[in-house]
This record gives structure tokens, sequence and C-alpha cells, in this order.
């Protein structure tokens, strides 16, 4: 689990993953949910492209990037691995802040 992510995780940051308050039972309907971008027309679209994502590598982020057709995609690249919003939460919520 450690060095899962992408990048290897420290004491703390591994304890925070795992902790059981944080563990809520997942359902994984919304992965075969279908999504329609013309719900969400002409809203600006950024893509955080995590470039050392061992869970999601970056040939398979480029497709899903590929299908992002319009508006135009912002594609931010980040030096982390799958969870920055743990691993590297200033640069991620500069990120966000970045968006508006």
């Amino acid at each position: 689990m450690r060095d899962s992510y992408g990048i290897t995780l420290d004491d703390d940051t591994l304890a925070f993953i795992v902790d059981p308050v944080r563990a809520v039972k997942d359902s994984m309907h919304f992965y075969f949910q279908p999504v329609y971008r013309s719900k969400a027309k002409g809203v600006p679209v950024t893509y955080v492209k995590n470039l050392r994502d061992r869970a999601v590598p970056s040939a398979l982020q480029d497709e899903m990037i590929a299908r992002l057709r319009e508006p135009p995609v912002a594609v931010v690249d980040l030096d982390t691995g799958h969870i920055p919003m743990v691993t590297e939460p200033e640069a991620f919520a500069q990120l966000l802040q970045s968006c508006h």
C-alpha cells in the first residue's frame, strides 16, 4: 500500500489513508453510469494529469483527456501520484484556486 499510489507514502500519510474512519462503503455503480456532457455544456474543464500515477497510467489519462472534446480542456500536469489532495495538498489547492 505504501508504494501503490505512484509515490512512497510516509508513515503519517499512510496512516491517514488506511484510517478506518475514512473507509466508507463504496459503490462500483458510478463507474457504469452514463455521463452526458451535453448536460454541462459550456462548463470549463480542467484535467489534472498526475504524472506518477500508478493506478491510472499516463497513457490512459491521455485517452481520457482525448475524450473530453468541448469546451477546450485545460490540462495541468502535477508531478505526483494518484492522490495529490493528500500527498501534495498545497499544490493541489493552488491548482484548484487557479481554476476560478
